[in-house]
């Protein structure tokens, strides 16, 4: 049986705050990103969800393509929410992190089956931040990820949803002058 999470809008407009969830995918000018409020109900089922895996033991799984499943994350040994992306057949699916938006292969024994329980919606979004090229090279995406680290809070001039429904563009306007100052990224002519 698939369960089916429903994904919630950032809301669009004037001066939001939003909260930085993931910046691993920098080099391409986009970040995961949630509300505060939102942010804050992660941190709260992020809890439940390390008793809930924690009492599987040792119940290795194999996701099917999209199949939601919780997986183990390498860095710090917890469990996360996640989606598998692609079955490579090498005992290492591809797993996007749900409430983070980074994806990482995860070996099947740190994977168990999503909670039946667990019926919270995906509150993180991809966004593209207005301005940045296509592909940053290294010392852009440095820079990035020093000004706005994972946790850290944005406010964002605009926010707008943007071709697909859970892509959104935003709109940093003291950030890409800052970048432009420092030449790090060229002026449009």
């Amino acid at each position: 049986m698939h369960h089916q999470t429903a994904q919630k809008q950032l809301p669009e407009g004037d001066n939001i705050e939003l909260v930085v969830m993931d910046n691993s995918l920098l080099c391409t000018g986009c970040i995961s990103c949630t509300t505060k409020d939102w942010a804050i109900e992660v941190e709260k089922f992020q809890k439940d969800l390390q008793v809930y895996a924690s009492s599987l033991k040792e119940q290795c799984y194999t996701p099917r393509i999209d199949e939601l499943c919780i997986a183990k994350y390498k860095l710090d040994g917890k469990w996360y929410r996640g989606r598998c992306l692609e079955i490579v057949g090498d005992g290492y699916p591809s797993i996007i992190f749900l409430d983070y938006g980074n994806i990482s292969m995860i070996h099947v024994n740190d994977i168990r089956r999503y909670p039946a329980q667990f019926t919270f919606p995906i509150y993180t979004s991809d966004c593209e931040i207005k301005g940045l090229p296509e592909q940053c090279e290294t010392k852009l995406v440095q820079k990035l990820e020093e000004l706005i680290p994972n946790g850290s809070t944005i406010i964002c001039d605009s926010v707008t949803i943007y071709k697909e429904d859970n892509f959104h563009a935003i709109t940093l306007r003291k950030l890409i002058t800052n970048l432009k100052t420092e030449g790090l990224i060229k002026e449009e002519n």
